[in-house]
């Protein structure tokens, strides 16, 4: 004379197919009994988000009154236990699951090494995903770290939680998304490194810390800076009066550089995210490039390249960055490479001789 209720869903409100606990209850062998009291054990082992109601009458037709696991339940017209009635309890096991990190569009991205250098500028914006089937995700944490060998001028690290009421959840309830961003300041706090992520559900499961080993993000809004310079000049004159100067500026049009043989022309570039390839030097209007660049302290590269061929000559030099910031172009003075002596033609014309000797007039 016992009826007994026993709802079991998951977060969507699926149902979870359960052992049938109502005819257990009314299995007599079940049941243990001390004088007038009564008693029936049930496991409940199966992850879902259980409520039951229990009515009982005795053999008199006396009804005791009804068992509501959970006092707030809510009935539909029909008398059915709505699908939005709170669970009285809920057995959870499992960890969330099918984590995604995302990234906002770049600028740019590379591969190398089976590892995706996304470029951004200002901000980059990260957005997590993940499922939790039975009792919903509760709280998401995320880790931001610095890729090793990395510039000192990237964050080193940051994290961040997000809490169930900043959390957007898909109309089943299943699935939690959140989005955060890491923007660049103009001179510091530049981000290279990769994500990393923890899930936790409402029963206290949490996932392992999931890092995104494919993706690596570089937010930078710094541009290249740069100096140029050349090796000692033979000469250098005003290239409109042609006089000779001691003191000149190593770029623009004001004066000529003379060169005997050669000169060597070295190029330094303040970069964070230094990528020789990105840099176009040309000479004459034709592209060059250093042999080698060289990391000579910090975020500073050095290259060079030596000009040998005899004539003028006019270096040129642009560079932006894969986040798109633009280096203040270069534009060389006029270097002249002179490896002929000068020979000296003198004439006579042939009128008004007087005599010849030796060949001589």
């Amino acid at each position: 004379d016992i009826d007994t209720l026993v709802i079991a869903k998951d977060v969507t409100g699926k149902d979870v197919n359960v052992p049938d606990y109502a005819s257990y209850l009314k299995d007599r062998n079940n049941w243990t009994t001390e004088g007038d009291e009564h008693k029936a054990s049930i496991i409940f082992n199966t992850d879902a988000q259980y409520d039951f109601v229990i009515n009982y009458a005795d053999m008199m037709g006396n009804y005791a009154d009804t068992y509501d696991a959970d006092s707030d339940t809510e009935l539909t017209e029909n008398d059915e236990i709505s699908q939005d009635n709170t669970s009285a309890f809920v057995i959870d096991k499992m960890i969330p699951d099918n984590i995604k990190i995302t990234y906002s569009q770049s600028k740019m991205s590379k591969l190398l090494e089976a590892v995706t250098f996304g470029y951004y500028n200002p901000k980059v914006t990260v957005t997590i995903t993940a499922d939790d089937i039975i009792s919903g995700v509760d709280y998401i944490k995320w880790y931001y770290n610095r890729e090793e060998s990395s510039s000192s001028k990237n964050v080193e690290s940051i994290n961040g939680k997000v809490e169930t009421q900043h959390i957007v959840y898909s109309e089943d309830k299943k699935t939690a998304q959140v989005s955060f961003t890491l923007t660049a300041g103009k001179n510091i706090r530049q981000y290279r490194g990769k994500i990393s992520v923890v899930i936790t559900d409402r029963a206290g499961n949490r996932s392992d810390k999931i890092t995104d080993d494919s993706n690596i993000i570089v937010v930078d809004r710094i541009s290249p800076t740069r100096t140029v310079k050349f090796s000692r000049a033979d000469q250098v004159v005003n290239a409109s009066s042609l006089k000779i100067v001691d003191n000149y500026n190593m770029e623009g049009s004001r004066y000529k550089l003379y060169y005997q043989k050669k000169a060597t022309v070295t190029f330094s570039i303040d970069e964070v995210n230094f990528y020789p390839e990105d840099i176009i030097i040309k000479v004459d209007g034709k592209e060059t490039a250093p042999a080698n660049w060289k990391n000579v302290r910090d975020d500073i590269y050095e290259g060079s390249i030596t000009l040998g061929e005899e004539g003028h000559h006019r270096v040129t030099m642009s560079y932006t960055d894969r986040s798109g910031n633009r280096m203040v172009s270069y534009v060389s003075n006029e270097i002249i490479i002179d490896k002929t002596k000068p020979i000296i033609n003198v004439s006579y014309s042939p009128d008004n001789v007087i005599r010849t000797v030796k060949s001589r007039k």
